[in-house]
């Protein structure tokens, strides 16, 4: 972007995506450090308002990516959770904001293998199933966000949907 105001009223902007993201940003590093991330995206913003380039984006994406990068930060910890998770037969909670999606498959039964799950899949290919099946965004916007082409996306999201259903199945074929 050549013009800081091509991205509109900064106050705009704020107000616009500050929920969303946030919400996001709590989903994957948990609400502790939420809202410091949250704020981080729009002072990385701010500072690298200049970089904003349309023609590759909404400004949702531009934004969504900021994030995905200072959660990928946290990533180390994540990944400590997780671990310590797929080891642990009843969690007694859900790290980072993955209660919404424990809710749906029968949380406390399957979680380790959830958990386990999303181990062996890459940073990237989390980042993917949490940003369609907790963000909402559709293909198009991850393929943004992330900077990946549309079709690695779908394939991606394909893959991890598989790998979650698999480590799952026989566990809600028992129980239902």
């Amino acid at each position: 972007m050549s013009q800081p105001q091509d991205l509109g009223s900064f106050d705009e902007l704020y107000s616009a995506y500050f929920r969303s993201l946030y919400r996001y940003v709590a989903r994957r590093v948990g609400p502790d450090h939420a809202e410091e991330l949250t704020a981080e995206v729009f002072a990385q913003a701010w500072i690298r308002r200049d970089r904003f380039d349309p023609s590759l984006g909404s400004p949702s994406t531009w934004l969504f990516a900021i994030a995905t990068n200072l959660v990928r930060r946290h990533r180390r910890t994540e990944e400590r959770k997780l671990r310590a998770l797929a080891r642990w037969h009843q969690p007694a909670f859900a790290p980072s904001g993955e209660r919404e999606v424990l809710d749906g498959v029968a949380a406390r039964d399957v979680w380790p293998q959830v958990a386990a799950a999303l181990l062996e899949v890459g940073p990237t290919d989390r980042d993917c199933i949490y940003l369609y099946a907790v963000v909402g965004l559709g293909y198009a916007e991850i393929a943004t966000t992330l900077s990946l082409p549309i079709g690695t996306v779908r394939s991606r999201i394909n893959r991890v949907r598989g790998k979650l259903r698999r480590a799952v199945q026989g566990i809600l074929d028992l129980q239902g």
